[in-house]
């Protein structure tokens, strides 16, 4: 439960400082969402780079990370759709430490500063018809 309780610290404090928020969260998973997809993405590398770099008390653990953009439809404090499930399949991809996005946010952002992608990857997601393109985020890994 300590550990659970680091890793939600650790993960919300992140969050907050890319200007996203927690839909939700069920056990060490996370919904989250953000105003920008690069912002998204460089969430998402500070909290491996943390967890790298075990500033949160992560006792070694890695955790897969997954990004999409799009659309989606609100329900009280919760969010529906396929652009959400897309996120999903893709976060279901990633290795431990790895960071995955789909061709659409790699698109939104364009060229960034500080960080790059890996090669494209076709994929088959549950429950979407046709072949998806992913891409690894590279970033200095700290371990």
């Amino acid at each position: 439960m300590k550990l659970l309780d680091r890793h939600e610290q650790l993960i919300r404090r992140h969050v907050a400082d890319h200007r996203g928020f927690v839909v939700k969260n069920q056990g060490d998973g996370f919904m989250i969402a953000f105003p920008d997809p690069a912002g998204a993405v460089r969430c998402c590398i500070a909290v491996q780079q943390a967890l790298g770099a075990d500033g949160g008390g992560s006792d070694g653990i890695r955790v897969r990370m997954g990004a999409h953009v799009g659309t989606s439809v609100r329900r009280g404090d919760d969010l529906f759709g396929l652009d959400v499930a897309m996120a999903a399949r893709v976060a279901d991809l990633a290795n431990g430490g790895e960071i995955l996005v789909s061709d659409a946010l790699r698109l939104a952002i364009g060229d960034a500063d500080d960080f790059g992608f890996g090669a494209p990857r076709a994929v088959d997601l549950k429950g979407v018809p046709e072949t998806q393109t992913v891409h690894a985020v590279e970033f200095s890994d700290v371990r």
